[in-house]
């Protein structure tokens, strides 16, 4: 039996047997922890954004924290790509990448159960913060600009922090938004 008895992924809580994929939507430490270690405990490949796998290889490095703990390197077996698939039972998910939290941040939007994953993009009153190394603001909105307010209102999002929203809640309340136009 493996050491660890449960993942949680926003939405998704199963047993660590049943993981056969690791979709990372980012790199920043606190996505990537233990990203070794369940790699190692599954057998599952790691996918990632290529523009995102350097923090991948030196995680320590691109900190900008005193942590109490130490990052161990991880590698990618997998690159994610803008509108890759992934099919995962009945779910279908494209991959849409979203850079401005970090270089090579992803989505992942099932839009036939009005479901996308946003890791730390877009979030119920706010966006992915930009002061970070890698970060930009204005590409930030214009990712979700292009990518997210284009969604139907009644999508649902996970962010990687917070709570749940909608895009159509988002688009009307969310401060940082609002007067964004879309393609």
């Amino acid at each position: 039996m493996n050491k660890i008895p449960v993942l949680c992924i926003g939405l998704l809580v199963c047993p660590i047997c049943t993981i056969a994929a690791i979709y990372l939507t980012h790199s920043h430490w606190d996505h990537i922890a233990d990203a070794r270690e369940l790699k190692h405990e599954t057998n599952a490949p790691l996918f990632i954004h290529p523009d995102d796998e350097y923090r991948l290889e030196e995680p320590m490095s691109h900190t900008i924290w005193q942590l109490p703990f130490t990052i161990e390197s991880v590698t990618a077996d997998y690159y994610l790509h803008h509108g890759d698939q992934i099919r995962c039972g009945e779910w279908n998910f494209s991959v849409c990448h979203t850079p401005g939290h970090t270089e090579g941040g992803v989505c992942f939007i099932d839009k036939l159960h009005s479901v996308a994953i946003v890791g730390d993009s877009l979030f119920a009153g706010s966006v992915g913060r930009t002061d970070l190394p890698g970060g930009n603001t204005d590409v930030l909105i214009e990712s979700i600009a292009n990518h997210l307010l284009t969604l139907p209102d009644n999508i649902v999002f996970f962010a990687g922090h917070g709570e749940i929203s909608t895009i159509g809640d988002e688009r009307m309340f969310n401060p940082f938004l609002l007067g964004i136009n879309t393609l």
